[in-house]
């Protein structure tokens, strides 16, 4: 099976005809309607000017889709880390909410004091654990992914 293709160039006004064929043999002829004989070597040198305008043209497109998708990438890293830093807000109302209790306790038990204090500071570290590891996952997500 033939293809053909007419091309025209700016410069000579030239019909260049571009055979490819289906068993993969590349021919490129240029016909010169005035001298009628074949001149290769100007349509090799303006097929591979087109060919490098076309590859150039995909390459800025792609490189463009590129951008826009690492851009996309760094949106999305952000609105994760973010949200994972939402659990510091929870462990900061956690620790309030325990030294609350501490004062309450100790407010109605004062006698028991050095028991809850323990009891407190066990508290409060299981809820900064929590705050510590929602800090580590934001950080994760903005520097390593």
């Amino acid at each position: 099976m033939l293809f053909n293709r007419k091309f025209i160039s700016k410069d000579n006004k030239k019909k260049l005809f571009l055979s490819l064929n289906y068993n993969k043999n590349f021919q490129i002829k240029s016909f010169d309607s005035k001298r009628n004989k074949i001149n290769k070597d100007k349509i090799n040198k303006y097929f591979l000017k087109l060919m490098l305008n076309k590859i150039s043209k995909i390459w800025a497109t792609m490189h463009l889709i590129e951008k826009k998708k690492l851009i996309m990438l760094e949106g999305a890293k952000l609105i994760g880390a973010g949200c994972a830093t939402i659990a510091l807000a929870g462990a900061g109302a956690g620790i309030g909410i325990v030294f609350g209790s501490l004062i309450n306790s100790v407010a109605r038990n004062p006698s028991l004091t050095k028991q809850l204090f323990g009891y407190a500071i066990l508290g409060f570290a299981l809820t900064e654990a929590i705050a510590l590891f929602a800090l580590m996952m934001a950080f994760l997500i903005l520097f390593v992914f």
